[in-house]
């Protein structure tokens, strides 16, 4: 028996699928030297109700694509976030481990630390700017908070 798809399913429908495409850069993952990395679901972002100002939450998938690729650093050696020159402060400190043919996925979170840089994050004047740096190469990708749009650089 065939679901009958309403105006309000296929709107809702569509607009998941736009903000995924949006946030996987170029659809497929990007590259940054011999590994892809996807940019998975939404990145969370918002003020902390301590008063300490704001957060943003990301999953980064990564996956080498080389044979022979293996990869283990703490995420501070591979992840770094900025906002208008300020770097943010990232408050996990896991280590990846990442195995030739398989995804890791990193759950990142980074800290604002004042409410300037907050505010301007939701109101779109301002980017985040996430670096990511495996092996030797490092890669740029904007992140536009407010229409949760990833640009690769």
């Amino acid at each position: 028996m065939a679901e009958t798809m309403t105006r309000r399913t296929f709107l809702k429908g569509a607009a998941a699928a736009a903000v995924a495409v949006s946030l996987a850069g170029c659809g497929g993952g990007s590259t940054v030297g011999e590994f892809r990395v996807y940019f998975n679901g939404n990145p969370e972002f918002g003020r902390m109700i301590s008063g300490d100002y704001g957060f943003v939450k990301l999953n980064i998938g990564i996956k080498g694509v080389e044979n022979g690729i293996t990869f283990s650093k703490k995420y501070s050696d591979v992840f770094s976030a900025e906002v208008n020159g300020q770097k943010l402060e990232l408050q996990n400190g896991s280590t990846g481990i990442l195995w030739q043919g398989s995804t890791k996925d990193c759950e990142l979170e980074f800290r604002i630390a004042d409410k300037e840089t907050v505010d301007a994050l939701a109101s779109g004047a301002q980017t985040l700017d996430l670096t990511i740096t495996l092996s030797t190469v490092s890669r740029l990708f904007v992140l536009d908070l407010k229409n949760k749009t990833v640009t690769p650089q």
